[in-house]
């Protein structure tokens, strides 16, 4: 394996093949992933793969990791454009970010989702550690942003903020994946027409805040 060589590849030809595999990876999943279709849409013999990458697995885990690193560089870069510690603004930025991804990545996004729930214990521990990388420099990324702006509430003595965050962002998660499955098929639609998906947003977020009891 060299991946030295693949590295040195013009960047349409490195391009060429990494758009392959995920591709590949993505529709077929691991198992039946098959590096011959992966060579073939690439326009390189099946050896140049395997000095490339050693084996399906070495394709598999550097390709994974070139995604993961794509994706948490754009959430990074966009994070670093927040300028607001408005709990609200927050969490919307966030909803808009999150979304973003989807249109600005599909290849990464839809491949990292079947990824991370590979089963094959060939990958199992090297896709492990990818996913707890990722899940933590994500979690890093935004716990930063969710702290700093509540405590710039009034929240009540006897309140854990942290506690307070665990609510928010399993709110948000929640949300977002109910509004990707609602737009999936069609991001650019929720771009042009944001105002009732964060207006509805904005009323669950109304409930943690003034509570369900009445006073």
């Amino acid at each position: 394996m060299s991946l030295e060589h693949y590295e040195k590849l013009k960047e349409d030809k490195k391009n060429k093949i990494y758009v392959s595999a995920i591709n590949e990876f993505a529709q077929y999943g691991y198992n039946d992933a098959n590096t011959i279709r992966i060579a073939l849409e690439s326009d390189i013999a099946k050896g140049s793969l395997f000095n490339y990458f050693g084996s399906k697995k070495g394709c598999f885990l550097y390709i994974l990791n070139k995604a993961v690193d794509k994706i948490l560089f754009q959430i990074k870069t966009k994070l670093e454009k927040l300028d607001s510690k408005d709990l609200f603004e927050c969490i919307t930025f966030m909803l808009n970010a999150k979304l973003a991804l989807y249109r600005e990545l599909p290849l990464e996004m839809n491949f990292i989702i079947t990824a991370f729930s590979e089963k094959s214990e060939e990958i199992k521990e090297k896709l492990n550690e990818t996913t707890l990388r990722y899940t933590q420099e994500n979690e890093r990324l935004r716990y930063k942003i969710f702290i700093e702006a509540l405590r710039m509430l009034n929240l009540r003595g006897d309140i854990s903020i942290d506690k307070v965050y665990t609510i928010m962002i399993g709110i948000l998660d929640i949300y977002t994946m109910k509004v990707l499955k609602e737009y999936k098929s069609d991001i650019p639609s929720f771009f042009n027409n944001p105002e009732p998906v964060l207006v509805e947003l904005k009323d669950y977020l109304d409930i943690i805040k003034y509570g369900i009891l009445k006073a």
